[in-house]
């Protein structure tokens, strides 16, 4: 049996902010990117840091692999999740696991 183990994450920006247009600049990024408004900011010498995920505390992580864009390897990368999703009542649009993205015509469609 394996262990149950919990995953968290932290996740910042790091930007350079000298001059108004930086400022500006990152603004039209956190807007770009959906960076929550609450999101809390830490001002260093020259640097904004950005809390990422929306709050002071740790967010919930899971792993997911990487993708099959290279036979038999395997490796995962850790996703951290920035907001959570709501149960959705109608089917998506597109089974997406049966797509062929490769036009490998071995592949199921």
């Amino acid at each position: 049996m394996l262990m149950d183990v919990e995953m968290t994450g932290f996740v910042t920006g790091k930007a350079q902010v000298r001059t108004v247009k930086d400022l500006r600049d990152l603004v039209k990024w956190c807007d770009k990117y959906q960076v929550r408004g609450e999101s809390e900011i830490d001002w260093g010498s020259g640097c904004v840091y950005l809390d990422l995920h929306g709050s002071a505390s740790v967010a919930p992580a899971t792993w997911i692999e990487c993708g099959d864009h290279l036979v038999d390897d395997i490796h995962f990368d850790i996703l951290v999740e920035t907001h959570s999703h709501p149960e959705h009542k109608t089917p998506a649009k597109y089974d997406w696991p049966s797509i062929d993205r490769y036009g490998d015509p071995s592949r199921p469609e």
